[in-house]
């Protein structure tokens, strides 16, 4: 299988999450990734950024002596906790909120108030943690919303 990797001056050759999940990771070797995506998030959210698009194919990984480095990458969605407040009325409002009438994110991946469910809801952290178990959900069993059969094949270890 080939690994779609990018080149970054500072992280060097890194692998996209979600093609070397399909590719060649053992479940026992996701927890310590796992780990460093949700510091990454915790950082982020501590600076009021909410992602809204957590998903594989935006999270790089990268392993040097058996360490692992994650980037998070494409804030292009994110919103700052400041902008969490604003309504369909709000001058300026930035495109593809539910506020405005769009949706943001990819599908399989958010939170049900990036969709406008329910109506009004706003954004926050815990819109990038669905994502987030989405992307758990998909590393451990290559589906990201899997039925409860599917459920049944986690790894209890």
């Amino acid at each position: 299988m080939i690994l779609h990797d990018y080149w970054s001056p500072v992280y060097g050759r890194q692998n996209v999450m979600q093609t070397w999940f399909l590719a060649s990771m053992q479940s026992s070797e996701f927890l310590p990734i796992a780990q460093l995506v949700a510091a990454a998030l915790r950082s982020a959210h501590v600076r009021g950024v909410y992602h809204r698009d957590v998903k594989p194919s935006n999270i790089m990984i990268k392993q040097i002596n058996n360490e692992w480095t994650v980037k998070i990458i494409d804030f292009g969605l994110a919103l700052t906790q400041s902008l969490t407040h604003v309504t369909k009325n709000s001058p300026g409002l930035p495109g593809n909120t539910p506020e405005s009438g769009g949706l943001s994110g990819t599908i399989n991946y958010a939170a049900p108030e990036q969709m406008g469910i329910p109506e009004g809801a706003k954004v926050g952290p815990y819109s990038d943690v669905f994502g987030f178990g989405r992307t758990c959900y998909f590393a451990l069993l290559r589906v990201p919303d899997p039925d409860d059969e599917e459920k049944r094949l986690l790894p209890v270890d």
